[in-house]
């Protein structure tokens, strides 16, 4: 669940080891709601660690910068330059959010690439990607991707009905094959059921990197069941 995932980075917040840099994204197109959800609950639960008002918005650690149309303008990009000058003084880092990647062009990634790729302040950047932008590599590979789950309620999670403690792969496949079940939603299914039992930060990004491999697979029409192979290995690594 998101929840446990809030309290993963909580951890790394007060163990001072967050990462500089985190892409949000959703397996939804257009996952707004989920993402400024998921940094809303994660940043009051910074603020309710330090006894604080959760009045995120208006904290002087923490800098939110939603577009006010299509794209960032210049004094945003400035605003981020002033905000990086001085440390943190209230928090552990700083938090700089951008609420919206697609709203940055290339011309602004570029004037941010010193930030993104080395703050000059203890600071942790969250640039969410709620409509699965392209994002140029060389600011992409500077950060840690994470998947937030969808915040869709009373969605049963496809895997419940297999007993993976006793059964083959060739029951899997089977399963899949008479439920007419496709690859792209067991992998969306398969997001959602390593966010909720994964406990280990590392673990949950190495699987959704696996889970982006089988993706590419799909784009290259590689074997379905090759694939499926893939995901059922995942699966009982959870076991």
């Amino acid at each position: 669940m998101n929840q446990k995932l809030i309290s993963i980075f909580l951890n790394k917040y007060q163990t001072n080891h967050l990462a500089n840099f985190y892409i949000l994204s959703s397996q939804k197109d257009d996952s707004q709601n989920d993402l400024n959800n998921w940094i809303q609950k994660y940043l009051e639960s910074v603020l309710i660690n330090h006894q604080e008002s959760t009045d995120f918005v208006n904290h002087e650690d923490i800098l939110i910068l939603a577009p006010e149309s299509k794209f960032y303008n210049a004094d945003d990009i400035e605003l981020v330059h002033k905000f990086t000058n001085h440390n943190a003084r209230l928090l552990n880092r700083k938090f700089l959010i951008f609420k919206d990647a697609a709203s940055l062009n290339i011309n602004q990634y570029n004037k941010l690439l010193k930030i993104f790729e080395e703050p000059p302040v203890e600071l942790s950047i969250f640039l969410l990607n709620p409509h699965n932008a392209a994002i140029l590599n060389t600011i992409e590979s500077r950060a840690i991707k994470l998947k937030i789950q969808s915040s869709a309620i009373g969605q049963k999670n496809i895997f419940e009905a297999i007993d993976f403690e006793h059964d083959t792969f060739q029951n899997f496949a089977q399963y899949v094959t008479k439920q007419n079940i496709t690859v792209k939603e067991l992998l969306r299914n398969l997001l959602d059921l390593y966010s909720e039992k994964c406990t280990h930060f590392k673990t949950l990004v190495k699987a959704q990197d696996q889970i982006k491999n089988i993706e590419q697979d799909i784009v290259y029409n590689n074997s379905s069941q090759h694939q499926l192979l893939k995901i059922y290995h995942l699966l009982n690594q959870l076991k």
